[in-house]
């Protein structure tokens, strides 16, 4: 079967490209164009995947008429346990899985399974950044290793509702923390 006419220049070009990156001139380039983006300047070379040309054709870029743009990183997901580590931190307070799950959701971590409550408050559980403690019939997360704030230890049960903020009700208990707490 006859290769199409992309397929044939396809070809073509890989076999240039490779003639080229064997090339002792352009080894040089490379590693002068390696040297300049590490001392926090643009590129000439056009990477594959990592370079948009900014609408300029690639020949633009030898004499300088145009600069490539670096695509941004991506942003690396942030896992269920360090969104709740972030949430803690910034609340500087204990908090239960209904509400903490609900902040880590807010700062764009999924959360997800038939039964999220259940899933999260394991991932806490299995994680040794988290500890909880039971006030009032329910459960709260918290730091390991940090003392608590000085409020939820100075409250009595029925102020402790008022250092809660919107937290929900204190009725019955959440799914996903009838495992036993730690002190």
């Amino acid at each position: 079967m006859a290769e199409s006419i992309l397929q044939s220049t396809e070809h073509l070009r890989r076999a240039a490209y490779d003639a080229l990156k064997a090339s002792e001139a352009f080894r040089a380039f490379k590693a002068l164009d390696d040297a300049v983006a590490a001392m926090g300047g643009q590129r000439l070379l056009a990477v594959q995947g990592g370079v948009t040309i900014n609408g300029s054709p690639v020949s633009a870029f030898a004499n300088g008429s145009a600069r490539p743009e670096i695509n941004p990183p991506r942003r690396r997901r942030v896992s269920q346990a360090e969104g709740a580590e972030q949430v803690l931190k910034e609340q500087r307070r204990p908090m239960t899985s209904a509400e903490l799950i609900e902040a880590v959701r807010q700062k764009g971590v999924t959360v997800g399974g038939d039964k999220p409550l259940m899933s999260f408050g394991s991932t806490l559980s299995r994680d040794p950044r988290f500890t909880n403690h039971r006030r009032d019939g329910l459960y709260y997360w918290w730091l390991a290793g940090k003392e608590l704030p000085e409020a939820w230890n100075e409250a009595e049960p029925d102020d402790f509702a008022g250092l809660l903020g919107s937290a929900s009700s204190s009725s019955s208990q959440e799914g996903g923390e009838s495992h036993a707490a730690t002190t």
